[in-house]
């Protein structure tokens, strides 16, 4: 697997890099190791899948989804190099995004609000 770079070089997929990307955007969070050495798998399966080449581009798309669902703040921590904020307001701007995005877990207990559950599953 080759990653395509922003200046166009090319260079071999690194699991240890993209690890370390995750771990200093969640840096001082409580995640636990176990979660984000299970984000790493998924990511990485998911580019290992796709072909031969992919952009770094991509691949930090594929983190952002990830850190979205797993914290917020790390979230933005990555945001911020990813999409190379140049000011405050695009930060805020990002800020305002993810409060319009709920989490995967917000989603389930809004299906059906006001019905009790009555023993089933």
């Amino acid at each position: 697997m080759r990653v395509i770079k922003r200046d166009r070089t090319h260079e071999a997929f690194d699991r240890r890099k993209l690890a370390s990307s995750l771990a200093k955007a969640c840096e001082k969070r409580s995640i636990g190791l176990v979660r984000l050495a299970q984000a790493v798998e998924e990511i990485a399966n998911e580019i290992e899948i796709n072909g031969s080449e992919i952009t770094s581009a991509e691949i930090g798309g594929k983190v952002l989804e990830r850190l979205r669902e797993i914290d917020e703040v790390a979230y933005l921590r990555y945001a911020s190099v990813h999409r190379r904020f140049e000011d405050v307001t695009r930060f805020v701007d990002e800020i305002h995004a993810l409060g319009r995005h709920p989490k995967p877990n917000e989603l389930q207990p809004e299906l059906f609000p006001d019905k009790p559950n009555n023993g089933c599953i």
